[in-house]
């Protein structure tokens, strides 16, 4: 934004106590996994599907290639599958979770 790289919104796919940010500045708001679901897919719909409304609601008007975006939200979830810590694993339907001891 204007120049400088600016953190706009934030997803913070946690394990304990996920949540997202919109501005990204803003209060942390719950993650709500029973209405939600999986996070991590949640996140990948809100770029491909909702991005607009997401960056309107942040207070950012902006010319970003929408259509880009949403091409390439899939790329987010390739990323975020293969950037896993050890002792961690992705379980399906639940999202990022500590490995079995």
């Amino acid at each position: 934004i204007d120049g400088h790289v600016t953190e706009v919104l934030r997803f913070d796919d946690f394990i304990d106590g996920p949540h997202y940010h919109i501005p990204a500045a803003g209060d942390p708001r719950p993650f709500d996994q029973a209405a939600l679901g999986e996070p991590l897919t949640w996140i990948v719909s809100q770029l491909r599907d909702h991005l607009p409304e997401l960056l309107a609601e942040a207070g950012f008007v902006s010319d970003v290639d929408f259509d880009a975006v949403a091409d390439h939200a899939e790329d987010v979830r390739k990323a975020m599958e293969a950037c896993v810590p050890d002792g961690y694993v992705r379980v399906p339907g639940v999202g990022l979770q500590r490995s079995p001891a």
